[in-house]
């Protein structure tokens, strides 16, 4: 538990202080994994293809949450959670700049959220849904550490409960 609470401060920390918020090794990570559900997703279509992207980078931490979970290792699940909304957090900076498009695109594309904005009909409000994804991510994120400490102290209750019961 000590590790785990350790560990999500500093990860905190490391988010909060990063440059842009790009968290240099998860958020490479991040970028390979969103680039790769590009290609994934390309038999799908054009629209498919560029939320592709987004889709496989929050895809991946999902799947392996699961993965966890069905085993039932806790720790696993909550590091996916955190895992997760940090990369809420790098879709909501990539929204935000939809209409900017200040950001530095990887192969000098097409900018996947001022294509997936353009074709909602909603260009001008990318700042704002952007806050909303940034918001979720921590949420996620505040979420799967609470989770965790929950479901530390039910253990420890429990083992409590039966060292004293036998």
């Amino acid at each position: 538990m000590i590790g785990f609470a350790i560990g999500t401060l500093i990860f905190w920390l490391l988010i909060l202080t990063a440059r842009q918020q790009f968290v240099f090794i998860v958020d490479h990570v991040n970028l390979a994994i969103h680039e790769a559900g590009h290609i994934v997703f390309l038999p799908f279509g054009d629209t498919l293809q560029m939320w592709g992207g987004t889709l496989l980078q929050c895809m991946v931490p999902l799947g392996i949450g699961v993965y966890f979970w069905l085993r039932r290792q806790t720790a696993g699940v909550a590091v996916a959670g955190l895992w997760l909304g940090e990369n809420f957090l790098n879709v909501a900076r990539y929204a935000a700049d939809a209409k900017a498009r200040a950001l530095p695109l990887v192969g000098g594309g097409r900018h996947d959220w001022q294509f997936i904005f353009n074709k909602l009909g909603c260009i001008n409000s990318c700042e704002t849904i952007a806050s909303g994804i940034y918001f979720a991510g921590w949420v996620i994120m505040i979420a799967a550490a609470m989770w965790y400490v929950w479901r530390w102290r039910v253990s420890e209750e429990y083992a409590q409960q039966n060292a004293t019961s036998h």
